[in-house]
């Protein structure tokens, strides 16, 4: 190389390293109130186009020395395996469109390994990265303690609260701190062991010292925080993770190979709890949440990636414990193996992974520059001109050809156009990435806020130019479609004493329904494995009943849909059977509410439901039964309590002295769970005759294939 290309291409290295450190500054702490998730999300944004700057830079560096540069070391292929499993799985996913934004967000971090490794060649550049990720950690920590004492520096209203840390989890905040807390303790000592008291007279060894000092102090915090409100962070038990996980890989009828080689999808472990589930799970307290993490990372690796994701990551830990060799441990392996450690024991949010990513990178550029390193060496590859032929070779003097530096950029110019601009696509609504994401995911978050919520117009325009920008995202399409049906009540409701309804009002009235039916089965056809999208389809057909032309049977069979989807969860059934309930279905509805019983034995709402199918079919005595077993259960909840008297009374006065004698036959305990609700939903739209005709539910793949751009939400008055 001339001295010309040397000289751009330190410049160049020099602009990467402040690059890696912005991006390792800013993580511990950037967080965005313009987003839907206020801290992972944003972090998933720099972490994406971070990697995309650092690339830019790579291939820049490359055009000027004319060649490819890269060190090859053990951890290059283990990380690259585990990246591309991570995107087969996302593809490979029936919500593959939920999926797919969650894997280049993996795919990002995974970049910005090779990017560190591959930049980042000298040891001020390594240190410099290495103070400001301990320096973004340390200004997240002190931020997390001073808001528990009722401190808050940042003037951002949703940042006011004792329990606010800038990851969004304690869980999370106290993994982020661990392998740093590590890195800290672990530096020091060596220099310690060298110099003595002398190393704390040197400025950087101080630093860590108090750097160790304050995440120490953080994580005392947090830790008391939780032992002192009680308030404990809510973790799937370990028992039901790995459960779930064996059932995500051997239980999928439907996919079993491609479940078991790469599983349900990067990203989606929402949709493996739902679906594998056991019903012993509610027995326990949090037995009505979904979970989108599972116990640990690793586990939710073999639920979402398969058995290929699970052994691709053991790779990565393989040869990452081999790489050390026998030589003296140093803090930056001492800090990624506990990390890793973690990886067995808690979840990681992409925040946690993104800094494995990152940690393992400046582990390997800290045994590139290690004297007695021998597994990490550079490796140069580019074209020399031979005569009148081309040939692959390290060139000294020889005069080397642009070609292979052309090509690279031009691949990675490719890949970063289709992710930001082409990553979804469908027929009907055209290609969109990132970029549509971002921006889609911020026009929601506004239509939220309490200025657009207080027009409500403002709300609805903003949410439609949220899903006409990005229109992939089916909690979007949910939401909306609960927000159209609102309307519709909301235009019924204001109807109520007018002598007559115009035929203005009437087809606005139809309009809001028709968008509401419109949006709940787009977000079917975009997530076909959430349960909560096929409950909330059967919701709206249900509202619907006496309006739309089969409008009971379509939200039967979206129930039916979503039991399929959620077996072992009673609130479904009684869902269900409510429906059932409704159109005078006893038996069925009974059927319903048994089944959620039998999966939830103190489940109060169940058995009231229950006692009233068995009223109305007659079987006083036994619906008698179920009441009083509901007044064991709600015996702590007064107002529950009374409702269940006046019912038990008015059911003794229809039976007589024979209700005096009946007991119920299950000895249970109170239960908090008491609200009590019959599922005999009464119309809120007037009937109509005839009925309209209104689209049923989606049947299969060629729904997603077929899906028109008319169902996209217009604008109405």
């Amino acid at each position: 190389m001339t001295q010309n290309q040397t000289g751009y291409s330190g410049i160049i290295s020099s602009i990467s390293a402040v690059v890696v450190a912005i991006i390792a500054l800013l993580l511990p702490v950037f967080f965005l109130t313009s987003t839907t998730e206020y801290f992972t999300f944003p972090k998933q944004i720099l972490i994406v186009v971070g990697a995309f700057v650092l690339l830019a830079l790579f291939c820049l560096k490359s055009l000027v020395e004319k060649r490819i540069t890269f060190v090859k070391n053990p951890l290059n292929l283990p990380v690259f395996a585990f990246t591309l499993v991570i995107v087969i799985s996302a593809y490979l996913s029936p919500s593959s469109i939920s999926s797919v934004p969650q894997a280049i967000a993996a795919v990002g971090a995974a970049i910005l390994f090779f990017a560190i490794v591959n930049l980042i060649s000298e040891k001020q550049n390594l240190r410099i990265v290495l103070f400001a990720l301990l320096l973004g950690t340390t200004i997240g920590a002190v931020l997390t303690s001073l808001a528990s004492f009722g401190v808050h520096l940042l003037p951002i209203e949703q940042t006011r609260n004792e329990f606010f840390n800038t990851l969004g989890s304690p869980i999370q905040m106290i993994g982020f701190l661990t392998p740093l807390i590590i890195l800290t303790v672990a530096t020091f000592l060596t220099r310690y062991r060298k110099s003595g008291l002398e190393a704390l007279r040197k400025v950087p060894n101080a630093l860590y010292a108090a750097s160790f000092l304050l995440l120490s102090i953080t994580i005392g915090v947090i830790i008391y925080n939780i032992a002192s409100s009680g308030d404990t962070p809510i973790l799937l038990p370990f028992d039901h993770g790995f459960q779930i996980a064996l059932a995500s890989v051997s239980q999928d009828e439907t996919r079993l190979l491609p479940s078991f080689l790469f599983g349900s999808g990067y990203g989606m472990f929402s949709n493996v709890f739902t679906k594998f589930h056991l019903a012993s799970f509610n027995a326990l307290p949090a037995w009505n949440l979904t979970f989108s993490f599972s116990s640990s990372y690793v586990l939710e690796l073999i639920a979402t990636t398969g058995i290929l994701g699970f052994i691709t990551y053991l790779f990565v830990i393989v040869k990452f414990v081999k790489s050390h060799g026998r030589m003296v441990i140093r803090p930056l392996f001492l800090s990624v193996a506990s990390l890793i450690v973690l990886s067995f024991i808690i979840p990681f949010s992409f925040t946690l992974v993104a800094l494995l990513f990152i940690l393992l990178g400046l582990y390997v550029v800290n045994l590139r520059l290690s004297a007695n390193s021998k597994s990490v060496e550079e490796i140069v590859v580019s074209i020399v001109t031979n005569g009148s032929f081309l040939e692959f070779d390290q060139p000294t003097t020889r005069k080397s050809s642009i070609l292979l530096p052309v090509i690279l950029t031009v691949v990675s110019i490719g890949l970063m156009v289709y992710s930001l601009f082409f990553l979804v696509s469908r027929d009907g609504f055209g290609a969109k990435g990132l970029y549509h994401y971002v921006v889609s995911d911020m026009l929601f978050t506004k239509s939220l806020q309490p200025e657009a919520l207080a027009s409500g117009q403002e709300t609805y325009d903003l949410q439609i130019e949220a899903i006409q920008t990005y229109p992939y995202r089916a909690d979007f399409y949910r939401i909306f479609s609960q927000i159209n049906l609102s309307l519709a009540t909301n235009l019924v409701s204001s109807q109520a004493d007018a002598p007559t309804v115009s035929e203005e009002v009437q087809n606005a009235i139809l309009q809001q329904l028709q968008q509401a039916i419109n949006s709940s089965r787009q977000a079917v056809i975009f997530a076909p494995e959430s349960s909560l999208n096929w409950r909330n389809l059967g919701q709206v057909y249900r509202n619907l009943i006496g309006v739309g032309q089969d409008a009971e049977q379509f939200a039967i069979a979206s129930y039916n849909q979503a039991v399929a989807l959620e077996p072992n969860n009673p609130a479904v059934r009684i869902e269900l059977g409510g429906i059932y309930y409704q159109l005078g279905e006893f038996d069925l509805a009974q059927n319903q509410f048994q089944v959620a019983v039998s999966l939830k034995q103190d489940y109060a709402n169940a058995y009231y439901n229950l006692g009233h199918s068995l009223e109305e079919k007659g079987q006083l005595a036994a619906a008698l039964q179920q009441y009083q077993i509901v007044r064991q259960l709600v015996a702590n909840d007064e107002q529950a309590a009374d409702l269940i008297d006046q019912e038990i009374q008015a059911l003794q006065s229809r039976i007589g002295d024979e209700g005096e004698e009946v007991a119920a036959d299950a000895d249970v305990e109170p239960t908090e769970d008491t609200e009590l609700e019959l599922q005999d939903q009464e119309a809120q739209f007037p009937e109509r005759d005839p009925r309209e005709t209104i689209p049923g539910p989606p049947t299969g793949d060629e729904d997603e294939e077929s899906a028109e751009a008319d169902t996209t939400p217009t604008q109405t008055p």
